[in-house]
């Protein structure tokens, strides 16, 4: 998510909670979008979406800059799967 570079203006202000809720509130709407399009589309019952980010550096403030691990992966599958024969 590039809060600083990529919020459309229409999500500004959109929470009156700042940029980075706004953000998020926009993010989650894209992401909605992706999983509605899946289920338009038929798809959605023999899809696994993995949501994940990657891990970036500390903001510097400490003497040592650590890597934070980033998002813990997410999975999601509407009904289990069976196993492919290929």
């Amino acid at each position: 998510m590039h809060t600083w570079t990529g919020l459309k203006p229409e999500s500004q202000d959109k929470t009156g909670l700042g940029l980075y809720p706004d953000a998020m509130v926009e993010h989650d709407a894209q992401i909605g979008r992706l999983l509605k399009k899946l289920d338009d589309l038929g798809i959605v019952n023999n899809t696994i979406v993995i949501y994940t980010t990657a891990p970036r550096p500390s903001s510097g403030r400490t003497a040592a800059p650590r890597r934070s691990a980033g998002t813990p992966p997410s999975f999601t599958a509407k009904n289990e799967l069976e196993p492919s024969s290929q």
